[in-house]
């Protein structure tokens, strides 16, 4: 008879705890946070103790939705979504337009001058200048005269100049045998002599061999002379002379004399 007792309560016992389980299952019942079984080894009695809180059945399915696994692997999702927003967020721009004032080229500007105390002359680019001064008259063989130049630079930058001679245009040159010579110097023209025969000398340093003047180009400044943009270069001196050996036919002739000077921007 008791063991029959036993039978039922352990009978009654087994259906409360399947009726539970169906109720958790079915999201009906509370949140049970314990559940503690034990069985003992005698009789086989089952004891079930539930303790019951006051959460609702909804928020007990989602706290046993959102487990440590799954809180894990939303909240990295969220962040791989944050990150994405912000790499495709849109940037203001904004942009500035800057004129600038006018840009303006200079030239070159060699002026020359009989001294450096002027008045100058072939003021500009490619520029002549009228050496009136350099004139001579009744020359004969052997006679020389010296005749004062001078070189500055106006122009926007330094440059080096050089030079050369040749036969003018105006007038014509009708000499015979080339007897006229041309050498330049940087030093100063003596020009006291004024009796037969004439024998002007220059001053200073003989920039170039004496020239003979002919149709073309012949150097008369070797190497070229620097001079800085709003200095002049030191006093020059022009030598003409008829040579000893000039031929008879040339009595009576005449001619022009040309100089080119040349500047050169110096750019280092």
């Amino acid at each position: 008879m008791a063991r029959g007792l036993l039978n039922k309560t352990g009978d009654r016992e087994r259906r409360r705890v399947r009726a539970v389980a169906r109720a958790v299952r079915a999201g009906v019942a509370g949140h049970f946070n314990r559940a503690e079984r034990s069985e003992r080894s005698t009789g086989r009695r089952i004891a079930v103790r539930i303790v019951q809180h006051a959460p609702s059945h909804r928020a007990s399915a989602w706290r046993s939705w959102f487990g440590r696994g799954r809180t894990r692997a939303l909240l990295s999702l969220g962040t791989l979504l944050a990150l994405g927003a912000v790499g495709t967020a849109a940037a203001w721009t904004d942009t500035a337009q800057v004129d600038a004032g006018a840009i303006a080229s200079g030239s070159m500007d060699l002026q020359v001058a009989q001294t450096t105390a002027g008045p100058w002359s072939a003021v500009g680019t490619d520029a002549a200048y009228a050496a009136t001064h350099v004139t001579i008259s009744n020359l004969t063989p052997s006679e020389a005269y010296a005749f004062p130049l001078a070189v500055r630079n106006v122009g926007a930058a330094d440059f080096t100049y050089t030079a050369t001679v040749r036969q003018g245009a105006s007038p014509a040159w009708s000499f015979v045998g080339d007897p006229i010579t041309v050498q330049l110097f940087a030093g100063t023209a003596n020009t006291t002599d004024a009796t037969y025969p004439v024998q002007q000398a220059c001053g200073g340093t003989a920039l170039a061999p004496a020239a003979t003047v002919v149709v073309g180009a012949t150097t008369v400044v070797t190497t070229p002379r620097r001079v800085n943009k709003g200095a002049s270069d030191s006093q020059l001196c022009l030598l003409v002379t008829m040579v000893t050996s000039a031929d008879n036919a040339n009595q009576g002739k005449q001619g022009q004399l040309r100089l080119d000077l040349t500047a050169t921007q110096v750019t280092s």
